[in-house]
């Protein structure tokens, strides 16, 4: 929020962000940086959200560092996780990703509660001048679409006859604990005047937790792509589109990357391990990594930077 608890709409701005989330917190901050009036619009009130990933990753911890607010987010409650292991067919621990072997200046993974993060987001962005965020609590009635119950209607207690007595509790959708895993992607992210990034141009499986941090990076992306012609006012003139085109362009491969990572993971790993045909990784892999345990840097590479990660432009980069 600009300042205190006003959220009155500005008489004008640049650009409109809608969605207070780790992509569009982050394209506001990197924007404003760049002198652009940009308005972000939150129908939350607060940043408390249940079935977020609250993994921040290497890719992610260096662009906090790039921007100045490394020591603010290494300040929040966090735990680190260095290298993932499962267990080994002899009973002892095979390593599958070892972060600690990647030379970055924060090699690990940070997990915190992401309304930390988008608390620590939104209080940075807030301090830059021509940045708006308005928040709205909206509360949205439960109905029913076909067998699913999409939404809490009161006065329809016969939607969900044992849990009647308890509709009364459930004051908005946030209250609806319900997580819906897809992996899709938008065949064009842009129209004139539009750009989709972040969920709203791939949804992501939590496999790895790379949501955040990908969508964190088709802002980087967008900001540095953008933040000229917003300021020259290129993009409400002809051919304008082919601004928004050069993001897609360049952010487009690494989703298509990782989401093929994941269906592979979902079809191979986790549906055998819940259908109970794979108890403990191959012996082999166990014995290739346990004689090279370089390789266990690749996966990690995979998960916590990613394919063609971005950095902040020089013009968005403060020191601590």
């Amino acid at each position: 929020m600009a300042s205190g608890d006003d959220t009155r709409v500005p008489a004008s701005t640049t650009c409109a962000i809608v969605g207070g989330g780790p992509a569009g917190l982050v394209l506001g901050l990197l924007l404003a940086r760049a002198g652009i009036r940009v308005t972000v619009l939150e129908k939350h009130a607060d940043f408390l959200r249940d079935f977020r990933g609250d993994t921040v990753h290497p890719s992610t911890l260096s662009l906090l560092d790039d921007l100045g607010l490394f020591e603010r987010f290494n300040a929040l409650q966090q735990s680190h996780l260095t290298r993932v292991s499962v267990p080994g067919a002899d009973g002892g621990q095979v390593v599958l990703a070892d972060f600690g072997r990647l030379p970055l200046r924060h090699p690990y993974i940070a997990m915190v509660p992401q309304w930390d993060l988008l608390n620590l987001l939104a209080d940075a962005a807030g301090t830059e001048p021509g940045f708006t965020l308005l928040k709205e609590h909206a509360v949205t009635r439960i109905v029913r679409d076909g067998n699913r119950v999409a939404g809490v209607d009161y006065d329809s207690p016969e939607l969900l006859p044992d849990l009647a007595a308890g509709l009364t509790g459930l004051l908005s959708m946030d209250d609806v604990k319900h997580l819906d895993v897809r992996v899709d992607r938008l065949r064009r992210w842009y129209a004139p005047g539009v750009l989709c990034i972040g969920d709203a141009a791939h949804a992501m499986s939590p496999v790895g937790g790379v949501g955040i941090n990908l969508a964190v990076q088709d802002a980087v992306a967008a900001a540095r792509l953008l933040a000229q012609p917003l300021r020259e006012g290129r993009l409400g003139r002809r051919h304008g589109t082919r601004y928004l085109a050069r993001v897609q362009h360049r952010r487009m491969i690494p989703a298509a990357v990782l989401q093929r990572l994941q269906r592979a993971i979902h079809t191979l790993v986790i549906m055998r391990v819940l259908r109970g045909e794979v108890t403990t990784p191959p012996p082999l892999l166990g014995r290739v990594l346990e004689r090279v345990p370089a390789l266990t840097a690749i996966p990690a590479f995979l998960i916590g930077v990613g394919p063609r990660p971005e950095r902040a432009p020089g013009w968005a980069r403060r020191s601590a």
